[in-house]
């Protein structure tokens, strides 16, 4: 997902109406699937309304990322604030899975809770092999040997998922060394992302009254089941994760070694 962001500026004429004069772009996001896109999303509607300032959003595809790279002028480009909200790899692509064992908004009601798995057809794959009565029964050899057959299925194109991408198509042609990177978890301390909101970056975005969604709100659901989202991962899956992010892992400079996270 791509946001971008405006600052507008505003005189009243003649008769009380107000005009808007000398608004300026102000800054480019771009997040990666799975990686808080609706989070952000949540910050900039509920903090901009209120402070002169308005965001758009354009769906995250590289095509999209590299149109609006090539559309708009360098000058601009060179005064914008840039920044790049990522995900480890591992974290990310775990995600994806167990997005399809996420409760349905639509059936918590009515004691008819379901899974994405079980209503959505393209999530059938994502169900958990050996599931027994319910997911909190699984054992921790039973949730890694399920997100093992994901992963395989995964790399032999069995499986097909566009949230689980890799992060570098985002970039396209954006010269990437350019941007802020910013892990989720530390966004809100981020110099870059405060002076979205401000000039000098000395008022932070919780100061704006932002009443959207929080980061433990947006836990991966894999939390729920086993202590660590580490947990579900062998060694067979770190190596099948690790060769299929390869690159990110490199342009996003994420260290190789599973014990780092």
């Amino acid at each position: 997902m791509i946001y971008y962001t405006i600052k507008e500026n505003y005189s009243i004429d003649n008769h009380n109406n107000p005009q808007q004069i000398d608004s300026t772009l102000n800054s480019v996001i771009i997040v990666g699937n799975k990686a808080g896109s609706t989070y952000i999303g949540d910050c900039l509607y509920w903090s901009y309304p209120e402070k002169g300032l308005r965001h758009f959003g354009i769906d995250g595809h590289h095509l999209q990322t590299s149109w609006f790279y090539k559309s708009i002028d360098k000058q601009v480009w060179n005064n914008l604030h840039k920044l790049c909200v990522t995900r480890n790899p591992y974290s990310r692509f775990l995600s994806c899975w167990t997005f399809g064992q996420k409760i349905s908004e639509l059936h918590r009601g009515n004691n008819q809770i379901k899974y994405f798995y079980e209503i959505e057809p393209t999530y059938k794959e994502y169900r958990p092999i050996k599931l027994k009565t319910t997911l909190e029964d699984m054992t921790q050899k039973d949730w890694q040997e399920s997100f093992q057959d994901f992963c395989i299925k995964f790399k032999s194109g069995e499986i097909e998922d566009g949230h689980a991408h890799p992060m570098w198509n985002e970039f396209g042609i954006m010269p990437h060394e350019e941007f802020t990177k910013v892990r989720l978890t530390e966004l809100h301390n981020s110099k870059t992302f405060n002076n979205i909101f401000n000039e000098d970056g000395n008022q932070k975005i919780d100061d704006y009254g932002y009443e959207g969604r929080t980061l433990e709100e947006s836990k991966n659901p894999s939390e729920k089941y086993l202590p660590n989202w580490k947990d579900y991962y062998n060694d067979n899956t770190k190596e099948i994760v690790y060769n299929l992010y390869k690159k990110d892992f490199e342009i996003l400079n994420y260290s190789e070694d599973f014990d780092d996270y």
